[in-house]
Order: structure tokens, then C-alpha cells, then sequence
């Protein structure tokens, strides 16, 4: 049985091989992941700066609407990092509460 001729394989030229994405695209997630965190930061500190009485209540409707938020912006696609910048505020909003109950602790 005779062998096909070897041919090298070329996988640069490969139909299939998807084009790597363009800087503007990566560039516009990451300015969107930002954008996210920046408006949860800011969510954060109106809800907490503002504030000299903390109850859990305040904690929790922040959280929540954090959390629907994100979810909401989540579904729609060219928004995503929007959403994980919004999930990432979270923790330092958490950051943001404790330093405005420190501020406004008395003894």
C-alpha cells in the first residue's frame, strides 16, 4: 500500500482560524468594565457618604439593586463588563460603608 505524500501542515492559512481581536475591541471592554465599577462606586457612596444612620436595610437594598442591576445589563452582550464592574463594586462599596461608619463613629 503506497503512502500519500507528506505535506506540511499550514495552520497560519487555516479558513477556520478566526482573526484575533482588534485593539478596539478589547480596549472597549476594558473601558466598560470600568465604566461598571465607576457607577457602582458612585452608587456606593451616595447611598453610604450621605448617611450618619446605617441600618441593614440600606446595606441590602444596595446590595440588591447591585445585584439586578448587573444581571439586567449582563444580558445584553457588547455590555457584560459593564455587569462585572458593577459585581466588582460591590466589595468596595462594602470598603466605602465601613470607612463612613468609621467617620461618623462617636463615643
Amino acid at each position: 500500500m503506497e503512502q500519500p505524500p507528506e505535506r506540511p501542515l499550514d495552520y497560519a492559512s487555516s479558513p477556520e482560524r478566526p482573526e484575533p481581536d482588534s485593539p478596539a475591541e478589547v480596549s472597549w471592554g476594558v473601558v466598560t468594565f470600568f465604566l461598571g465599577l465607576a457607577i457602582g462606586v458612585i452608587a456606593s457612596c451616595i447611598a453610604y457618604i450621605g448617611k450618619s444612620d446605617f441600618s441593614l436595610e440600606l446595606i441590602v437594598w444596595v446590595a440588591v439593586g447591585k445585584l439586578v442591576t448587573a444581571a439586567v445589563v449582563a444580558v445584553i452582550p457588547k455590555l457584560h463588563a459593564v455587569a462585572g464592574g458593577i459585581l466588582l463594586s460591590m466589595p468596595v462599596g462594602a470598603l466605602i460603608f465601613f470607612g463612613a461608619c468609621t467617620a461618623n463613629f462617636k463615643i
